[in-house]
């Protein structure tokens, strides 16, 4: 099952349902699989690192080997000074499902939360940081590598920059799906923003992440930058 899809309508219908009360947003969304997709882009997602290809680092939140210390959840090592302009950002209005469990916070995690299912367990992060943090190429591969998944090339990256786009709260973001090669997927949504670069991200067991993909986009459309 594709959560692209599920994402990007749930989104757009949400938009239009509350457009007589609020200010008018262009959402663009997919409404079938598009024929020019590369059929390698999905199944190189499942199928986790191929020979003679690159990998990002899997160790989500690990330290670097010069021991740099890195952002909780995003393998990116923090520059200085970047932990205290992230937390000056303000935390956006959000709804949150009832089945989300609230988690601590930090500087640049604004939003936490664990999501359990019948053994099978997910968590859902927002995270803020200044700049464009290594542009959407290499974010997108750090969260690829997260899970064992094959990094992106270009060329994917160009089709889901058309294909994936969506506005959260006016301002442009794009959907990632992510699969790995052990039954664990990445949801997520990547915003950019005057400020910096937000990160919406649901990552876990593959069953928890798919059907919590209608609550995703519910999140995703309630939220409301400050």
């Amino acid at each position: 099952m594709r959560l692209i899809l599920q994402i990007l309508v749930l989104v757009a219908l949400i938009a239009f349902a509350g457009c007589k009360e609020d200010k008018v947003n262009t959402y663009e969304v997919s409404k079938e699989v598009p024929k020019s997709w590369p059929t390698t882009n999905h199944s190189r997602h499942t199928m986790g690192s191929q020979k003679g290809a690159p990998m990002a680092n899997p160790s989500a939140g690990a330290a670097s080997s010069n021991n740099s210390p890195t952002a909780p959840s995003s393998g990116m090592q923090e520059l200085p000074g970047m932990a205290q302009q992230s937390a000056g950002f303000k935390t956006p209005d959000w709804q949150a499902p009832s089945d989300w469990k609230a988690q601590p916070l930090g500087s640049m995690r604004k939003g936490s939360w664990t999501i359990e299912e019948n053994g099978k367990t997910a968590e859902v992060s927002v995270l803020a940081f200044p700049g464009s943090v290594g542009g959407l190429l290499a974010n997108i591969n750090r969260w690829a590598g997260q899970i064992g998944a094959t990094p992106l090339t270009n060329q994917e990256l160009e089709i889901l920059k058309k294909e994936n786009a969506l506005s959260v709260d006016g301002s442009n973001g794009i959907f990632v799906e992510l699969n790995g090669p052990n039954g664990k997927s990445i949801g997520g949504i990547i915003v950019t923003r005057p400020e910096g670069t937000w990160f919406f991200k649901m990552q876990g067991d593959t069953e928890v992440v798919e059907s919590q993909a209608a609550s995703l986009g519910r999140f995703i459309s309630s939220v409301k930058f400050k």
